[in-house]
């Protein structure tokens, strides 16, 4: 140790005029040095940094440039600058329509969610004055699905399948009749890996009789539509169409059409814990007769301050419905119109929230006036994230 403090003096004192005392090396030491050997100073040191910390480097440092450790531990230059960043550490893609995922050459983990479309809300009756009416029955949610995989276990690619909302049902638009049924959504998938089912599509507004809701989609099949005043039946897990009632709200996955109550206010859409929401039947007319309003669409209890689709008010109001929300969150159900009398037409359902709300039903109207169309289910989805 005496030794080596003797020649870092020496090296000190034989600095050149151009060093100054705080900076005389243009390589310096740094921790504790230890060992008997022999310390070999250079003829000219040059201290190249103003850390703390100090490592060994040979040839010119330019600013800017790279630096890269040679053979023998030395930092030297790289003679240009470092490279881009490279990848990002999450690359997203949504397919709002059928395509190919072809994965990105450095993703190492593909996480994929998938929703299927909601089914369509029926149509409101027209009925003659003096006889009870339902208003039309709700599209229930589409199902949901996901999973995450090894990106280089997926191949060279994979087809992807965006199921498209179901149709709204027509507004009856000649004297006692029914109105039209709404469709059932379509199926999304990513390859043969994950499958969402459709939500089924809510029954036509009814004579002196319920009107039945659409049952949901779920991970293994679609929903079935309702029909009359019978509801719709959904998959393992799923949520069942009502007939003259809310649908049951669902923890476990997505929730049913609203059932229309014969000369009553249209039902409100079920609530759901993030899956994809069943819309709110139609106001149904009275015997008296007198106009009802519709249902409020579903909320997604997982966000408190999580507004519903408004109901449509009575003599026609439309039913609400909500734009789409952030990458990756799923939609909720359409209000339901309001009934209407005299000439006024009922009140359209609202549209389901993309991706996989439920359409809401339309309001029904007495003869002489059509009944509101419902609104349709919103479109499926499918949202890939690769992780590097």
């Amino acid at each position: 140790m005496r030794r080596l403090a003797w020649l870092l003096a020496l090296a000190l004192a034989a600095t050149p005029a151009a060093a100054d005392v705080v900076n005389p090396f243009p390589t310096t030491l740094t921790g504790d040095v230890t060992g008997t050997g022999v310390l070999s100073v250079p003829a000219t040191i040059q201290k190249t940094g103003n850390t703390s910390k100090f490592a060994t480097s040979t040839g010119t440092l330019t600013s800017g440039d790279c630096v890269k450790i040679d053979a023998n531990g030395n930092y030297v230059d790289a003679g240009a600058a470092c490279g881009g960043a490279g990848p990002p550490p999450t690359k997203i893609t949504v397919f709002n329509s059928s395509g190919t995922y072809t994965p990105t050459a450095a993703a190492v983990t593909t996480c994929v969610l998938v929703a299927g479309g909601g089914g369509g809300g029926g149509g409101g009756a027209q009925i003659a004055s003096g006889t009870a009416s339902s208003g039309g029955a709700a599209g229930a949610g589409g199902g949901v699905d996901s999973g995450c995989f090894r990106t280089s276990d997926l191949g060279a690619s994979a087809a992807v399948t965006v199921g498209t909302g179901g149709t709204a049902g027509t507004g009856a638009s000649t004297t006692s009749t029914a109105g039209g049924a709404g469709s059932a959504g379509g199926q999304s998938s990513f390859g043969t890996l994950l499958l969402a089912g459709g939500g089924g599509g809510g029954a036509g507004g009814q004579s002196a009789a319920n009107s039945g809701g659409g049952g949901s989609g779920t991970p293994l099949s679609s929903g079935t539509s309702g029909s009359g005043s019978s509801a719709g039946a959904a998959g393992l897990g799923g949520g069942n169409g009502a007939s003259g009632t809310s649908a049951n709200s669902n923890a476990t996955g997505s929730t049913g059409g609203a059932g229309g109550a014969s000369g009553s206010a249209g039902q409100v859409g079920a609530d759901t814990l993030q899956f994809c929401g069943g819309g709110a039947s139609g106001g149904g007319v009275t015997v008296t007769p007198s106009a009802n309003v519709g249902g409020a669409g579903s909320r997604n209890q997982y966000g408190a301050s999580s507004a519903r689709p408004a109901a449509g008010s009575s003599g026609g109001g439309a039913g609400g419905t909500l734009a789409a929300g952030p990458i990756g969150s799923v939609g909720e159900g359409g209000g339901g119109g309001g009934s209407a009398i005299g000439a006024t037409t009922g009140g359209i359902g609202g549209a389901g929230q993309p991706p996989c709300g439920g359409g809401g039903g339309g309001g029904s109207a007495v003869n002489g006036a059509n009944g509101g169309g419902g609104g349709a289910g919103g479109s499926g989805q499918v949202v890939v994230s690769e992780y590097f």
